[in-house]
């Protein structure tokens, strides 16, 4: 059953800036020492554009600046600009998607104002092929015995199944050459099977052997109402039953059916025990009684294969809900997915799942007045024909999982009897992102974090944003993608109220706010896909199917995505 691993959010709103604890994030360094760049905008005022906006993507690329109070000395971004006579100005400045950082400088004034900037979907809107899932021939039937492949588990599946059960306790009947028979079914029983798997245009080729077929019964054989009854047993080798499965997609759901099915039974015999039974016997057990038993393996085998080849594949999924408030957090994410591409060659196939984390926003809430999440993620590009198994994650699915926290106010947190400030609030005003860059790179960036307290009575409001490249690694315990932020974050502090505080208080809460800071860049985990074993056969158990930590891991720029490639190894 391919299944994706819980998404945790928890630790990437937990962990500190550079672990927990003012010393891990500022050392033994005395207030004086500055972890950030920190601006104070005297009589500098950005209008435009506002703090915290979203700004749709234009054809130019440009964004509109402008703004009043500059001196005579002036440079927004890297160019110095001159103003007008009472201190207004304008100007426009290349944008890029993602958290852009406006930096505007007069004199010993300094503005850093956060915006967005991109395209961006609507809440209600599913990020297409948020997961893609490839298996190639070595995902199909491995070549290695302890590796997970779909042969393997379809052999597991058929242990569940008792392949001649439409024979047992059946009575059968009919005539031949005038005479009438019966035949009561005692028992049917057969020894190991074999199924082998391979990829075919359209789905799968499969063979499948039960060995040591066995069916006995007593066969009554009359004729004019006289005849001879006995215990009869009929005995193959094996019934070979092969044949195609077609996978398809309909609608959302898969759905198969098998073709081109054909059984034989090799090394067929009957014994009657010298009965007596007349020769038209032979007729009955080798014309009508070996069919029966060639369609009783054959539907059974097709039937079997065919359901939990689907089964196996409809498992990608993720869970209903994700539920923060167990890390502090008033915030619940709903989960909804459904296949929206699936691709069957000789090669191998290729799924891919649409995914919606959302929640319901209030009025008040920051969701309800944000166009939606960032979108910049394409489909997933050519996958490898080697590795046994790979899969393609879209960062866009991270980032409406975090825009879905942050809408719902979820990211807010307030801390009390702060030394020196009381109550310190911190609230995000735009959503965090992480994105890809065209080296294969990650960064992550938290955008306008408003943090608020009071002061020996005088109100403090500063906003603060991150910016920080992340590293990426595979944790095969958790089946998990796990992204950890860099050592040196690149942290801006704009004092936007500060009347009446002291350098050194200043300092002293700015520490505090960085340290007590939910990071927003902290570990990410980003599921997987994994495979609970026991749904798809009950001797698993509660194994699992992982891709371990030596598969392959590679991030692509181009269409914003993680891919992994590697096998499946059983988790125990």
């Amino acid at each position: 059953m391919l299944r994706l691993a819980s998404f945790s959010l928890a630790p990437l709103f937990l962990t500190c800036l550079a672990g927990c604890g003012g010393d891990d994030l500022l050392g033994a360094a005395g207030p004086e020492d500055e972890v950030a760049v920190h601006n104070f905008p005297g009589d500098l005022r950005i209008l435009e554009p506002a703090r915290a906006a979203f700004i749709e993507q234009n054809v130019a690329a440009l964004v509109q600046v402008r703004g009043e109070g500059a001196g005579a000395e002036l440079t927004i971004g890297e160019e110095t600009v001159t103003p007008a006579e009472d201190g207004s100005f304008t100007a426009t400045i290349a944008a890029v998607p993602g958290l852009n950082l406006l930096r505007v400088v007069s004199g010993e004034d300094a503005v850093d104002t956060p915006f967005v900037y991109g395209t961006f979907a609507p809440a209600t809107e599913a990020v297409p092929a948020a997961v893609a899932v490839r298996i190639n021939e070595q995902g199909f039937a491995s070549k290695d015995g302890d590796e997970v492949s779909l042969e393997m588990l379809a052999n597991r599946a058929l242990e569940d199944v008792d392949l001649l059960a439409a024979l047992k306790g059946q009575k059968l009947s009919g005539s031949v050459a005038g005479a009438k028979w019966t035949f009561d079914v005692q028992s049917a029983t057969y020894g190991k099977t074999e199924v082998e798997l391979g990829p075919r245009e359209g789905g799968a080729t499969f063979e499948a052997r039960i060995n040591d077929v066995r069916v006995e019964g007593k066969l009554s054989v009359k004729v004019f109402g006289v005849g001879p009854s006995g215990d009869v047993s009929l005995t193959a080798d094996a019934a070979e039953v092969g044949g195609d499965i077609g996978v398809r997609l309909t609608g959302s759901a898969l759905d198969a059916t098998a073709s081109e099915v054909q059984t034989t039974l090799e090394g067929f015999q009957y014994h009657s025990g010298n009965a007596g039974f007349p020769c038209c016997v032979d007729d009955i057990m080798t014309g009508i009684l070996r069919p029966k038993i060639e369609d009783a393996a054959q539907t059974q085998v097709r039937d079997a294969l065919r359901e939990s080849l689907v089964f196996a594949l409809s498992q990608l999924a993720l869970p209903e809900e994700m539920d923060l408030q167990g890390a502090g957090f008033p915030a619940t994410i709903t989960i909804d997915e459904e296949f929206d591409g699936a691709k069957f060659a000789k090669d191998g196939a290729q799924l891919t799942a649409a995914v919606r984390f959302h929640h319901a926003f209030a009025a008040t809430d920051p969701g309800a007045q944000a166009p939606g999440w960032l979108k910049v993620g394409k489909a997933p590009g050519e996958m490898s024909t080697d590795p046994a198994f790979g899969v393609s994650i879209s960062i866009d699915a991270l980032n409406q999982a975090l825009f879905a926290a942050w809408g719902q106010n979820g990211l807010e947190r307030s801390f009390d009897d702060v030394p020196l400030a009381g109550t310190l609030h911190l609230a995000p005003r735009l959503p965090p992102l992480v994105l890809a860059d065209a080296a294969g790179n990650l960064h992550a960036a938290a955008g306008e974090i408003d943090i608020t307290a009071e002061v020996g009575g005088s109100p403090v409001h500063a906003a603060l944003t991150i910016q920080d490249p992340v590293g990426v690694h595979i944790d095969a315990a958790t089946s998990s993608l796990v992204l950890t932020p860099g050592p040196e974050p690149k942290i801006s502090i704009t004092w936007l109220e500060d009347d009446g505080l002291t350098a050194e208080f200043r300092q002293t809460v700015e520490s505090m706010a960085i340290d007590m800071l939910p990071s927003l860049l902290g570990p990410v985990e980003l599921p997987i896909p994994s495979i609970a074993l026991g749904a798809v056969a009950k001797s698993f158990g509660d194994d699992v199917a992982v891709l371990g930590s030596s598969a392959k891991l590679s991030i692509d720029g181009e269409t914003s995505r993680a891919s992994i490639e590697g096998a499946l190894t059983v988790v125990h």
